[in-house]
C-alpha cells in the first residue's frame, strides 16, 4: 500500500504540473505550474511598474491557485501591499507576518541542530551555518567582494566552532549565539584551568583530605559555577554519565581541548581566534533585531517545514530601507533556511502537493550566490517556483562577489527560464534581452546609380536584431500618463508566441487590473 500511495503522488504531482497558472496579457500563451517553477526573473529601472505590472499579476495568480508563498520584503510598502493583496484573494487566514512586531524568533543555529530530517543536529552543518553567515555578512559589507581567510586561522575557527557546540549539546544547553559568545568569552587561560582542576580534585576527591580544605574547596567552586558560565558548562559535563561511548569519547576530547589545548594558546594566537569568532557573532550580538530575534529561540509559526506543509504565505519584514544592513542579513538567513528546506522537500509522500513561491523584490540586495544557483538548477523537483525582480544585470554582477561574477550571473538566469523586461536605460541589460531574443532575415533593398543616371535596384536578406535594445527604453512604464499600462517583453524558453510562432512577445500589463 505505501508503494502504491508513494506512486500515485508522484503522478499525480506530475499532472498538476500540467494547470494553467496564468494567461500571458494579450497572447494566449498559458504559463503552467511547471512552467512557474522553472523560474521567473523581471527586469525594469526605477519606475518601469515591474512590481506593479507583472509582479503583481503573477503573484495574485499563485495566491489564487492556492500556493504558499514566501515574500522577502524589500521596501518600507512592500508588507500593507501584500497584506491587501492576500485579503482580495481570500487568503487571510493562511497570511504570516514576521517582523519586530510578531516577536517571533528563528535562530538558524537552533533550527540546523533541531530541523526534521537525518542530517539535523550534525556538528559539520550546523559549523557550516554559522561560518556561511559570516562569509554573507564579509560578501555584503565588502559591498561583493569578499576576502579569502588564510587556511590555519579558517581550520582554527572552524574548531572552536565545533567545540562549542559539542560543549553545549554535552552539557544540555541551548545550541544558540549567545550562549556561544558566553562561553568562549569567559573560556579559562592555563593558570584558571589548572586552578578550576585542582579545585574539582579537592572538593570531590575520594581520598581522605582534610574537611577545611574540601570545604574551603567546594565553596570556592560553587563561587566560580555561580560567577563564570565556562566553568558552570563544564561542569555539568564532568559531572553528567554518560552512556554512549561515542559521548564518553566527545567528553573527553572536549575537556581536553579546553582545559589543556585552547587554555595554552600563545595570547596572540587565542586572541585572533577569539577575535574572528566574535567577528562572526557580532552581528548578533548587538542590540536590534539580529540579537532578540534571531541569535536564539525558535517559533513553530515561521518554522520553514511547518510554512511549506500549510502553504501559507509568510510575509518576512525587515525591508532595507528601515532595517538596513541588518534587515538584509536577517532576510538572507531566513531566505537559506527556507531555501534548504524546499530542497528537503518530498514531494512523494504529500497527498496533495502545490508549488510555493520564493517571491524577491529588489533581488540584487538577497542574492547568496552559491545557494541562489544550486536551488534554482533543482526547483522544478522540489516544486520551488522562484519570482524575482531587479533593476539591472550589473546590478547582479555587483552582488556576485569577486570569484567570475559574469559567469555566475549566466548561470543564475540562464535557469530561470521565464524572463520579462520592462523599460530600461541599462544597456547591458537591454543588450543581454535582445541578444537572447536573436535575429532573424530581414529583406534589404538596396539602389545604386550609375554615371548615366541609371538606376539599379537589388535585394538581399540580412541579419537583424527582433528587438533593438533602444526599442526597449522606450517602453510604458505604467501609471497615469501610460493610462496604466506596463509594457514588457516576455521570453520563455520552449514557448512560441502568436501566428508567426515568435519566441517572443510584447505585452501590456494593467496596473489597475
Amino acid at each position: 500500500m505505501g508503494l502504491f500511495q508513494t506512486k500515485t503522488n508522484r503522478e499525480k504531482w506530475e499532472k498538476q504540473l500540467d494547470k494553467v497558472l496564468y494567461k500571458v496579457p494579450g497572447t494566449d500563451t498559458k504559463i503552467t505550474w511547471a512552467d512557474a517553477c522553472e523560474g521567473t526573473a523581471s527586469f525594469g529601472g526605477t519606475g518601469s511598474g515591474k512590481t506593479s505590472g507583472p509582479g503583481k499579476y503573477i503573484a495574485k495568480a499563485m495566491l489564487k491557485a492556492g500556493w504558499g508563498i514566501l515574500v522577502i520584503a524589500a521596501k518600507v510598502d512592500d508588507k500593507s501591499r501584500w497584506i491587501k493583496l492576500v485579503e482580495e484573494c481570500g487568503r487571510s487566514k493562511d497570511l504570516v507576518v514576521f517582523d519586530k512586531a510578531s516577536d517571533f524568533k528563528f535562530s538558524y543555529l537552533q533550527y540546523e541542530m533541531t530541523r526534521p530530517g537525518e542530517g539535523s543536529g550534525d556538528i559539520y552543518n550546523a559549523n557550516k551555518v554559522l561560518l556561511s553567515l559570516n562569509k554573507l555578512a564579509q560578501n555584503y559589507e565588502a559591498d561583493g567582494g569578499g576576502k579569502n581567510d588564510e587556511e590555519f586561522w579558517k581550520f582554527s575557527l572552524e574548531r572552536l566552532v565545533s567545540k562549542e557546540i559539542t560543549t553545549l549539546e554535552l552539557a544540555g544547553e541551548e545550541v544558540s549565539i549567545n550562549n556561544m559568545c558566553k562561553l568562549v568569552s569567559e573560556a579559562f587561560l592555563k593558570e584558571e584551568a589548572e586552578h578550576f582542576d585542582n579545585l574539582l580534585k579537592t572538593a570531590y576527591s575520594p581520598e581522605n583530605i582534610d574537611p577545611a580544605k574540601r570545604n574551603e574547596a567546594i565553596e570556592k567552586l560553587e563561587d566560580m559555577l555561580t560567577s563564570n558560565y565556562f566553568a558552570w558548562v563544564l561542569y555539568k559535563i564532568q559531572s553528567t554519565k554518560f552512556e554512549s561511548e561515542e559521548q564518553q569519547e566527545e567528553t573527553g576530547e572536549t575537556l581536553e581541548y579546553w582545559l589543556k589545548q585552547f587554555s595554552r594558546l600563545s595570547e596572540r594566537t587565542r586572541s585572533i581566534i577569539v577575535e574572528s569568532f566574535m567577528g562572526i557573532t557580532h552581528h548578533f550580538s548587538n542590540r536590534g533585531i539580529l540579537k532578540k530575534q534571531f541569535s536564539k529561540g525558535l517559533s513553530p509559526e515561521v518554522i520553514p517545514e511547518n510554512i511549506i506543509a500549510g502553504n501559507k504565505i509568510l510575509v518576512l519584514d525587515f525591508n532595507l530601507k528601515e532595517f538596513r544592513r541588518a534587515g538584509v542579513l536577517a532576510s538572507i538567513i531566513y531566505k537559506t533556511a527556507f531555501q534548504q528546506a524546499i530542497e528537503r522537500r518530498n514531494i512523494d509522500k504529500e497527498k496533495d502537493a502545490k508549488p510555493f513561491c520564493l517571491f524577491l523584490d529588489e533581488y540584487q540586495n538577497y542574492c547568496n550566490p552559491q545557494m541562489d544557483v544550486s536551488v534554482q538548477a533543482t526547483a522544478r523537483s522540489s516544486g520551488l517556483a522562484t519570482v524575482i525582480l531587479t533593476q539591472n544585470i550589473n546590478g547582479l554582477i555587483h552582488a556576485m562577489g569577486d570569484r567570475n561574477p559574469q559567469a555566475a550571473v549566466k548561470s543564475l538566469l540562464g535557469n530561470f527560464n521565464l524572463k520579462y523586461f520592462g523599460s530600461n536605460s541599462d544597456s547591458d541589460t537591454n543588450k543581454y534581452a535582445s541578444e537572447m531574443v536573436g535575429q532573424h532575415l530581414v529583406d534589404m533593398n538596396n539602389i545604386t546609380i550609375s554615371k548615366g543616371h541609371k538606376y539599379r535596384k537589388t535585394k538581399n536578406q540580412q541579419l537583424m536584431n527582433r528587438v533593438l535594445p533602444s526599442e526597449i527604453t522606450t517602453f510604458k512604464t505604467g501609471r497615469r500618463e501610460n493610462n496604466y499600462k506596463v509594457e514588457t517583453l516576455v521570453f520563455k524558453a520552449g514557448k512560441t508566441w502568436g501566428s508567426e510562432k515568435n519566441n517572443h512577445a510584447m505585452v501590456e500589463f494593467d496596473q489597475r487590473k
